[in-house]
């Protein structure tokens, strides 16, 4: 891990507040708010790397601009506007590709992330250089050739976050023979930045909602995204650019989809729209909830939930409540939705449990946050968005259970990781 600063910055403690623990954390977003201020300059600020991925192939992205023309924007005040999305495919690359790094975030997130490491973590003004965050993945190279077409998995961050928010577990799956598709949902994301240099960032629309009615309406727009952006996926599988200005496409990606091997997994309310996705879209083969409630308003479960899905599914989970104290797992009194997931579906399911974790645990401020607390300081209670857990310790966790998943589930390999706890893994327990 490298940690590169060409200006002395002095460290700063500041104590205060930060966003709440679960759905209200995931609603209520300092990120989603940041990106109206002017961005911080990069010269001279405060860099590092994600930790690299562990697999045998090099890692490459390309980002896509999806219309969505059978839709009307509902979230804008621009009448008769379609649908639009940003997407990045992220994939096993051929190795010793010459394509430029790929930045951790573009010029409209650089001013949402450094608005938000002021505001909400007490940083200094400009202290952090967001974009040159290292990734480890270049841009536009070409895939790596494989005799057949490679299992896809498709990613639905948190509201408010944006869609490369895990980037430490995408480019793990790629560098292990996947192709990760992260999705942005416009006007519920933190900032969606278009080719054209238009930003936009979360709509008062639906924002201003009442707070469940905001929930179910952030939940239908995710589901129609994501059946549209696995129907664009089809396109691109059969040899079509689904780019709406047909951009080029690295190379080998056309051939690279196999859409009869899709799964899928979120963070926070990401599940909730993957989850009522899979229960009509049987395209998605697999679902892993990772820190999501399932709920649809105050303790009311997701239709997916009060349904159940046939498909099979991985819950990991951390603690909820005051100071993050309740154990969240399908047994505890606190989790109706993920109670009635677990009732309602047949299949294979497994639910793991993580009492040292938080809810951020499950992005990249996992990594992200102690790095930035050793520099400068971070506001104690953006901390426990992280929980106690091992930073290192529980990147590994993560990137282990959702590999074995997804190896089980659309390569159909067994996976002892996924049968029993693991000396290894310490920091997981089984609750069934």
């Amino acid at each position: 891990m490298r940690h590169i600063r060409s200006t002395p910055l002095p460290r700063r403690a500041v104590l205060g507040g930060a966003a709440a623990v679960g759905l209200t954390a995931a609603l209520s977003s300092p990120l989603a708010a940041a990106a109206t201020a002017t961005a911080a300059p990069r010269g001279g600020a405060f860099r590092f790397d994600l930790p690299a991925p562990t697999g045998s192939n090099e890692v490459g992205a390309t980002h896509l601009h999806l219309i969505d023309r059978s839709r009307n924007e509902r979230w804008t005040d621009e009448p008769h506007q379609p649908r639009e999305l940003m997407i990045s495919i992220w994939y096993p690359a051929r190795p010793g590709g010459d394509g430029p790094p790929l930045p951790y975030s573009t010029p409209g997130l650089d001013t949402a992330f450094s608005t938000y490491a002021t505001s909400q973590l007490g940083l200094p003004d400009g202290a952090v250089n967001w974009h040159g965050i290292g990734t480890h993945t270049r841009a536009g190279v070409p895939v790596a050739p494989s005799p057949h077409p490679r299992p896809v998995v498709l990613y639905t961050p948190g509201f408010g976050s944006y869609r490369n928010s895990d980037t430490v577990v995408i480019s793990e799956l790629a560098s292990r023979g996947y192709l990760v598709v992260t999705v942005d949902h416009t006007y519920d994301a933190m900032a969606v930045e278009f080719p054209d240099g238009r930003l936009r960032t979360a709509s008062p629309l639906l924002t201003g909602l009442p707070r469940d009615e905001m929930v179910r309406a952030a939940i239908a727009t995710r589901v129609a995204d994501l059946r549209f952006v696995v129907d664009e996926l089809e396109k691109l599988a059969s040899g079509h650019n689904p780019d709406a200005a047909g951009r080029p496409l690295p190379r080998g990606l056309c051939g690279a989809v196999d859409t009869s091997r899709i799964g899928g997994y979120g963070h926070s309310i990401g599940p909730s729209g993957l989850f009522d996705t899979m229960r009509t879209d049987r395209r998605i083969r697999a679902g892993c909830v990772q820190d999501g409630p399932l709920v649809q308003g105050l303790n009311q479960p997701i239709d997916a939930a009060l349904s159940g899905v046939q498909q099979p599914f991985l819950l990991m989970c951390s603690n909820i409540g005051k100071d993050s104290a309740e154990p969240f797992h399908h047994r505890s009194p606190h989790a109706a939705g993920l109670a009635a997931l677990w009732k309602n579906s047949p299949g294979w399911k497994r639910d793991l449990w993580s009492k040292e974790a938080a809810h951020q645990s499950y992005t990249d401020f996992q990594h992200i946050l102690p790095i930035l607390d050793e520099e400068f300081g971070v506001r104690e209670e953006a901390l426990r968005q992280i929980g106690t857990v091992d930073p290192a310790r529980f990147v590994a966790v993560r990137r282990a259970y959702l590999t074995a998943f997804f190896t089980r589930h659309l390569l159909h390999r067994p996976q002892r990781l996924l049968d029993a706890p693991s000396p290894r893994y310490p920091q997981v327990r089984f609750i069934a």
